[in-house]
């Protein structure tokens, strides 16, 4: 969340960006965070819900209205968002959604901010979460992601009976019997058949249950070719975000049952909810403010198949045709 200063105060508050449109709570919220129990009981049950799909499925979830004729905007606000509305990518270039997004990362996921409605008048807290891509590799060149390792290339021991796994679809013992007679020196390296064959097992197991991605044959992207496969580091691989739109969040609750603490701590998300989307509608007012809306011809290629006789010599360019978008 964006921090914004008074005037003549050298204080920095949350929740406000300098040069801010000139109202300042357009959703009508309480000024301080309710702190009493019964506030907090009262401040949950009397916030505004929305359904999570549609009016038919009875999952609601807390939400705010942000059509511009429902908020508290002046006349020369409300115009001017109005009038931001045609213009292609607003919700972007204003940081409206960018401040939703800071609340989904500040959350981890667990609780995301979506815009729900036929016109996506509305805001509404869903539950949610994220989960690995399964991808485990990718190309340094192209950027290609791959769902397997890349195989260490001065493997130990261990990690070269490991590979053998993968790498054929034979039994643990006719692998060692194929490699026993070759005198591989990893094979040597243990004292007993049992032990590698321990290994090897274990390893077709975890390939079977699901546990191991697998390995490619060696560090050559698919797509390019090039030899620039690398491994995501164990910490940072890539992820995808997901909600849950069918589950509602504390339907017909009883708040007078739960604890202090859980109430705090439920408070603390809706406020959190509440100021991430004041934070978000007076983004977009500030962006409407500072911008006017003014429409463009814009000349945009596009190819086209055109027939060409046969045995014209060389292959053509292909044909571009340029079309007006207004």
């Amino acid at each position: 969340m964006r921090a914004w200063k008074c005037h003549g105060c050298p204080q920095a508050h949350p929740g406000r960006r300098e040069g801010a449109a000139e109202n300042m709570n357009a959703l009508n919220l309480p000024k301080r965070m309710p702190r009493r129990r019964d506030r907090m009981i009262d401040y949950l049950a009397g916030h505004y819900r929305y359904p999570t799909i549609s009016s038919w499925n009875s999952t609601t979830t807390y939400a705010h209205c942000i059509k511009i004729h429902h908020l508290r905007l002046t006349s020369r606000e409300a115009d001017a968002c109005f009038a931001l509305l045609d213009v292609e990518g607003c919700y972007e270039e204003s940081g409206f959604s960018e401040e939703l997004r800071e609340f989904d990362r500040r959350r981890d996921y667990a609780w995301q901010i979506g815009q729900n409605g036929r016109s996506g008048g509305y805001l509404a807290l869903y539950q949610g979460g994220k989960e690995h891509t399964g991808h485990w590799s990718y190309c340094t060149q192209c950027g290609q992601r791959n769902f397997k390792l890349v195989p260490p290339w001065h493997p130990m021991p261990e990690e070269h009976i490991r590979l053998l796994a993968h790498r054929h679809p034979w039994t643990p013992e006719v692998i060692y019997r194929q490699y026993a007679d070759k005198a591989d020196p990893a094979i040597a390296f243990f004292k007993t058949p049992e032990a590698v064959l321990e290994l090897l097992r274990d390893e077709k197991a975890r390939t079977r249950g699901g546990n191991h991605p697998g390995y490619n044959a060696d560090n050559r992207c698919g797509r390019c070719g090039q030899r620039a496969l690398v491994n995501y580091p164990r910490d940072r691989l890539p992820v995808r975000t997901y909600i849950r739109p069918g589950l509602g969040t504390d339907v017909g609750v009883d708040f007078h049952a739960w604890e202090t603490l859980q109430l705090r701590d439920r408070v603390e998300l809706v406020w959190d909810f509440d100021q991430a989307c004041q934070s978000a509608v007076h983004a977009f007012a500030d962006f409407a403010l500072s911008v006017q809306s003014r429409e463009q011809d814009i000349l945009v290629p596009q190819g086209l198949k055109v027939a060409i006789p046969v045995g014209a010599g060389g292959i053509p360019a292909p044909a571009r045709a340029a079309v007006v978008r207004g």
